[in-house]
């Protein structure tokens, strides 16, 4: 969650059961929260918490949503505007109604259609009241190798593994980006002093299962591609989420299209 800039870029990862974290704090506990902030006085903070559930479960469990979601992202903006330090925060483009035929721009309305959207959204509004200087960014469908295995890849992968379908919508599109080219987008505004709203999303529209389609073909994944209409969900979702990001290539140049993108992950597998 923290990360200190200096000449050699210091990051300091702050988490409540990784492993690899260097610090093991719950960042709901508001006290521990602050004794945290005081003893590493971070020159910037890059806050990409989330619940440890997914938006489905989010339209009950709303206390621990909220909390996560929206309080924390508040209070982290109130410690950026009073410390000096800069926030960058991870919000969602989950925030658009996600209407076909719409592309959706960083100053097109926000309509939230579930409760993670919304908190998400009351978030952004929040941090920006608080400490607008803070950077917002709102990806769509981050992938890549992670210690959780909740993102795509990962899931796709264990699936493999165990032998078992992989559920996946035909009807629900958007421009999925990587994680590791998030954080370049994340470096290269940071060491602008960027401030405000970016889309951060990929460049590339597609189906959720096209894009797992090419996850199986581009790793050599045998897995059965079990279909599973977003629009069927009890939760009401955004499908068509075209975003564009005109205004983060302006400012960082062109985002890595997403056959790129992949290579350099299956680079990183087989090292």
């Amino acid at each position: 969650m923290c990360m200190q800039l200096s000449p050699s870029h210091e990051i300091i990862k702050v988490s409540k059961s990784s492993p690899s974290a260097g610090f093991k704090v719950d960042v709901s506990d508001a006290r521990a929260l602050s004794l945290l902030l005081e003893k590493t006085r971070p020159d910037a903070i890059i806050n990409a918490v989330k619940p440890a559930f997914g938006a489905d479960k989010m339209e009950t469990e709303k206390a621990v949503s909220y909390a996560l979601n929206t309080t924390l992202p508040q209070q982290l903006a109130e410690y950026s505007k009073a410390s000096g330090c800069k926030l960058v925060h991870i919000s969602t483009d989950w925030v658009y109604e996600g209407k076909e035929g719409e592309l959706y721009a960083e100053l097109s309305p926000t309509y939230p259609q579930n409760y993670y959207s919304y908190t998400k959204a009351l978030a952004e509004e929040k941090v920006l009241a608080a400490a607008p200087n803070s950077l917002i960014l709102r990806p769509e469908g981050i992938f890549g190798i992670d210690e959780r295995g909740s993102n795509p890849l990962m899931r796709i992968m264990a699936c493999a593994k165990e032998h078992k379908p992989f559920p996946v919508s035909s009807d629900q599109f958007a421009q999925p980006i990587c994680a590791a080219e998030l954080a370049r987008i994340a470096q290269l505004l940071l060491e602008k002093n960027s401030s405000g709203i970016y889309n951060a999303t990929g460049p590339d529209y597609l189906s959720r299962r096209d894009f797992a389609s090419l996850l199986c073909k581009k790793f050599g994944l045998d897995v059965q591609l079990e279909d599973s209409p977003a629009s069927a969900r009890k939760m009401r979702i955004p499908l068509c989420l075209k975003v564009s990001i005109e205004k983060l290539e302006g400012e960082i140049g062109k985002v890595q299209p997403l056959l790129r993108q992949l290579e350099s992950i299956k680079e990183k597998v087989n090292a």
